[in-house]
């Protein structure tokens, strides 16, 4: 139902190397609806163990806090402000040498809000900041995905399983098992499960606030499997530096990019390769094998047109900002995406979780 076009340049063509480095992705085009339990699909109902209960958090949460300043505050904002103060003896020397009014104008401005952001800050008492604090009962867990093993072949299930499941809490979280040292974000739980051995349906249950995006919207999924080849950042050396001077020779006029159109897709999707848009990071299990990309679920939908469906070419071409159709999971909890990575030796491994 929803096919993506072709790319508009074959880049084997130019670089047959890189067929080496092709790996097969499922993008899940996510659109709103209500699947049947049974189907892969978004925040719908899930499959069920009848005697298993639904799985709940009981992990710290960084929760707003306002408190007083202590004296390590006052510590820290005093060297902030002493930075501050250099970058306005700066603008106070660029100044002076700025001919154009009009930009000499918007410095002079510039230069005033700084100071009376300083200002401000050396008149509070109190500290408003996110900090860990265990919830008072277990907090019920949401569905992300459900996802059956003949809609992405790409992902390797464990043997008897046929049925991925992947719920979250939603709710930041400071300190989880398997996420990046600086994470902060949801709570997932992986679930690998034979579908034939379970008994009922269940929808997820609700959680007390939609908190921070993550309590995502149900969408039926269309799965399409496609070719997709590294960010230019996974690339190795030379062949990294050949493509960059490739792209440099491009003309200013040309319709296609590496990046945009000829690498990695955008939108939710399973296996593939990741997209890197603060640069890559080191992704290797506990156990010392490498790890494969399971999820990739980005904040919004859309990327460069020649990654629009076909069907859907004229409506996204169109001026005004259709929230359902950029949207669809209406997952805006993270600035780019979230990456959920698993083990390639053991899928129960725990799971590698990156923000980007």
């Amino acid at each position: 139902m929803f096919n993506t076009p072709a790319r508009p340049f074959d880049i084997l063509t130019v670089f047959p190397e890189l067929a080496a480095f092709a790996k097969s992705a499922t993008r899940l085009h996510p659109r709103r609806g209500v699947p049947q339990a049974e189907a892969s699909s978004v925040a719908g109902q899930m499959l069920w163990p009848a005697e298993e209960p639904w799985p709940t958090c009981q992990l710290p949460h960084l929760v707003e806090v306002i408190r007083e300043r202590t004296a390590e505050d006052l510590d820290e904002s005093r060297r902030a402000d002493e930075h501050r103060a250099q970058l306005l003896a700066q603008y106070g020397e660029v100044l002076e040498q700025i001919a154009d009014p009009e930009r000499a104008s918007q410095m002079a401005i510039a230069q005033q809000r700084m100071t009376e952001a300083k200002n401000r800050r050396s008149q509070r008492t109190t500290l408003r900041t996110w900090e860990p604090e265990a919830p008072t009962e277990p907090v019920p867990m949401v569905p992300v995905v459900q996802l059956n093993a003949a809609d992405i072949p790409e992902v390797r299930f464990p043997d008897g399983t046929d049925l991925l499941q992947i719920l979250w809490c939603p709710y930041q979280h400071p300190d989880v098992p398997g996420m990046h040292e600086h994470y902060s974000g949801p709570a997932p739980k992986v679930i690998w499960r034979a579908a034939d051995s379970l008994t009922k349906a269940i929808a997820g249950a609700s959680s007390a606030t939609s908190a921070n995006g993550f309590v995502l919207e149900q969408c039926v999924v269309h799965p399409e499997q496609i070719t997709e080849y590294p960010d230019l950042e996974d690339l190795p050396e030379p062949l990294q530096s050949r493509v960059y001077s490739w792209i440099d020779s491009l003309d200013e006029e040309s319709d296609y990019g590496y990046s945009n159109d000829l690498s990695v897709a955008p939108g939710l999707k399973a296996g593939g390769w990741p997209y890197w848009p603060h640069g890559p990071r080191p992704v290797q299990c506990a156990c010392g094998s490498e790890m494969q990309l399971l999820l990739t679920l980005p904040n919004g939908e859309r990327g460069a047109q020649s990654w629009t469906p076909l069907r859907e070419q004229d409506h996204a071409a169109e001026q005004d900002y259709d929230a359902e159709f950029h949207d669809p999971t209406g997952f805006d909890g993270v600035r780019d995406e979230l990456l959920i990575f698993i083990c390639r030796q053991d899928s129960h491994h725990e799971v590698w979780i990156a923000i980007e």
